[in-house]
């Protein structure tokens, strides 16, 4: 993706991805708050170096990524995958996702989700799923999984809290790498 470099995610981002995670998340705090929680925790337990195959200790294995803008260093995207250690071995899952507001429209969502693709792919995994809901915030992200030949599953109803007492479905996309 020419002007932009995928990485991995460092400790000295968590500042800068803070900001980030509200506005892409936005409006549910609640999901950014639980965003940063998994960032923090990933750089507690030491996963920040480690690749996902090599991390078999615990009972998910996850490598999360920032998108940089090349010409001002700026973070417009994350991106990550994880594997339940449990689970298959060749079944990987999207990570916390998303591009930040100011640079959405210009494809950047479908060439980070195809960059974490091969990305899991390298690392052996023959399925993708991705975890979401059906809260209306969310359905530009639904579109992009289904344009990427995504099959959608549920909703399961009333599966996420959501804001005011309201509650959401649970919805899973799958695709065989």
């Amino acid at each position: 993706m020419k002007g932009f470099t995928l990485r991995r995610l460092g400790g000295s981002d968590l500042r800068v991805l803070e900001k980030i995670a509200f506005e892409i998340f936005y409006p549910s705090s609640l999901v950014a708050r639980e965003v940063m929680q998994s960032y923090r925790l990933y750089f507690k337990k030491g996963h920040g170096n480690r690749k996902i195959e090599k991390s078999v200790d615990d009972w998910i294995s996850i490598e999360y990524y920032v998108l940089v803008e090349d010409k001002t260093k700026r973070i417009v995207g994350i991106t990550g995958l994880y594997r339940i250690n449990w689970g298959s071995p060749d079944s990987f899952w999207l990570g916390w996702f998303g591009v930040d507001k100011a640079f959405r429209g210009r494809g950047l969502g479908t060439e980070l989700l195809a960059m974490t693709e091969r990305i899991a792919k390298e690392r052996g995994a023959k399925y993708f799923c991705i975890e979401s809901s059906d809260f209306p915030a969310n359905q530009h992200a639904a579109k992009l999984y289904t344009e990427m030949d995504y099959k959608k599953f549920g909703p399961i109803p009333n599966y996420w809290p959501g804001f005011r007492n309201e509650r959401y479905g649970l919805v899973i996309f799958f695709k065989k790498l």
